[in-house]
């Protein structure tokens, strides 16, 4: 069985989300007459995904894979600024674990 290191998860779940709201963005273009349709399909996919970028946590010590401060503490835009991206990071900000292995 093959076996997803944490970050390789992660990057399966953000490039399934961005395949599968492309698919839905193509058909709600395509299909006017269908936009509910499309919307009812959407709003419960971007729960999933959102669910799914909460789970993915570090083995060790449980920080999420995606949250990681871009700017230290102590700027005054650190306040301003998203704390989460849209990939995973390879190593545990928190405790320095790999990631990438298995």
């Amino acid at each position: 069985m093959l076996k997803l290191t944490v970050r390789r998860r992660a990057c399966v779940f953000s490039i399934g989300y961005l395949a599968a709201s492309a698919a839905l963005i193509a058909w709600f273009a395509a299909v006017p007459e269908e936009r509910f349709i499309v919307l009812a399909l959407f709003l419960p996919l971007a729960v999933l995904f959102l669910i799914a970028r909460l789970s993915l946590r570090c083995p060790v010590c449980g920080k999420n894979v995606y949250r990681r401060d871009i700017l230290p503490p102590t700027s005054p835009a650190w306040l301003l600024t998203t704390h989460t991206l849209p990939w995973p990071e390879a190593e545990c900000s928190r405790c320095g674990n790999d990631l990438t292995s298995d």
